[in-house]
């Protein structure tokens, strides 16, 4: 895909010494669950079926681009809320971490942990050279498939993604 330079890793090969393909518009998402910073545990496979969800990914919580991310997320979701959509914030951060930065912003969303960076994997996102988690939004339709994989490469806003993801989620809806 055009848009991702993430690395590739010895670490994330499969069983069979191969990376795993990145997961891509039309593919299903892997139906994961995961620890909200409120200690609760989200799967993905509870809205197969429901309703759209965005899940943005952000390097670490409480840095100025992950809060200015996060607070995007934040400041639009009534519109997200309107179309039915459920959005989550993931990284690697410990859920007390998380919980913390969901205060600090008052967000109206779960801030998921991916610890050991698993559903990383499962979708397919290649990480290497000791380089951190990157931006990259997924949004998925209510049956759980990927309507589109936004990749921020580092330049310009990056809260740019959470446009995109909006007009995604509202395009599903008026079908």
């Amino acid at each position: 895909m055009w848009w991702l330079d993430v690395l590739y890793s010895p670490d994330s090969e499969n069983s069979a010494g191969q990376a795993p393909a990145m997961l891509d518009t039309g593919d299903r998402a892997p139906a994961a669950t995961l620890t909200a910073h409120d200690g609760g545990r989200v799967s993905l496979a509870d809205f197969h079926g429901k309703q759209p969800v965005v899940l943005f990914y952000y390097p670490r919580a409480n840095t100025s681009g992950c809060t200015k991310e996060t607070a995007a997320f934040a400041e639009r979701y009534g519109e997200f809320a309107l179309t039915g959509t459920a959005v989550f914030g993931v990284s690697s951060d410990k859920p007390a971490a998380n919980a913390k930065f969901a205060e600090k912003l008052k967000l109206p969303f779960k801030l998921l942990t991916d610890e050991g960076l698993q559903l990383w994997h499962d979708f397919g996102v290649r990480l290497g050279g000791g380089k951190s988690i990157k931006r990259i939004t997924f949004v998925l339709d209510k049956e759980g498939y990927i309507v589109l994989v936004y990749y921020y490469s580092g330049r310009g806003d990056v809260t740019s993604h959470v446009e995109e993801s909006l007009k995604a989620v509202q395009a599903l809806v008026s079908k």
